[in-house]
């Protein structure tokens, strides 16, 4: 018990920017392995332009919070 509340208490999120590599595309979700493995992220586009990266391709991750 007190292991998983030392850990809870002593990690942290890195919130930087990262860059990283398209996993799995389905619609308008992600996947993308970066600094972290992120699930199912949305894609957001400017100017309502739809699009739907392919797998191997390049992404920036941008963690938003609030």
């Amino acid at each position: 018990m007190w292991i998983s509340r030392y850990v809870t208490e002593n990690s942290f999120a890195d919130d930087s920017p990262s860059v990283g590599v398209v996993r799995a595309s389905g619609g308008d979700k992600v996947s993308v392995s970066a600094t972290n493995e992120h699930l199912s992220m949305p894609v957001a586009l400017p100017y309502g332009i739809a699009y739907a990266p392919t797998v191997g391709s390049r992404s920036l991750v941008l963690i938003c919070t609030g």
